[in-house]
């Protein structure tokens, strides 16, 4: 896997998607095989937690705390390093698309909506959190 650090942040693209080459069968082939991997690949990382762009006035800034994050057999679980702030979470993936992106949405125990975006990648990854009762989003970037 490789990041790369675009505008948007941190980026990973999976192994076997760097090595396809040639010509369009091969690379139908290889994104076939990929989607199996991305969804599959079991990781985990340190993921360090900002507010994504301009905070609102209701925006938690300040003792952000670190997660560790795990993704084992199609599950996250994000665990806090510090001071819970969102708490420990786990999660089934099964719903991302094939190359590791998409959104997980949880109802809490209080009623609030939390959504979880991930960004492409079968690894190490940009997570962007945000919820229905504040007008801020964090990304959670994994630590170098």
């Amino acid at each position: 896997m490789t990041m790369s650090r675009t505008m948007h942040g941190w980026h990973s693209v999976p192994a076997c998607l760097q090595k396809i080459a040639g010509g369009i069968a091969s690379i139908v082939a290889g994104v076939g095989l990929c989607a199996a991997s991305a969804l599959a690949a079991d990781a985990s990382w340190i993921s360090t937690v900002a507010v994504d762009g301009t905070p609102g006035a209701r925006c938690r800034t300040t003792d952000l705390p670190r997660y560790r994050i795990e993704i084992r057999d199609r599950r996250f679980t994000a665990t806090p390093d510090g001071g819970p702030w969102l708490g420990p979470l786990s999660f089934d993936l099964s719903r991302l698309k094939a190359d590791g992106s998409g959104r997980v949405q949880l109802t809490r125990p209080d009623g609030v909506l939390w959504s979880f975006d991930f960004a492409r990648g079968d690894g190490p990854r940009l997570l962007y959190v945000t919820s229905n009762n504040m007008e801020c989003r964090y990304v959670w970037e994994p630590l170098k």
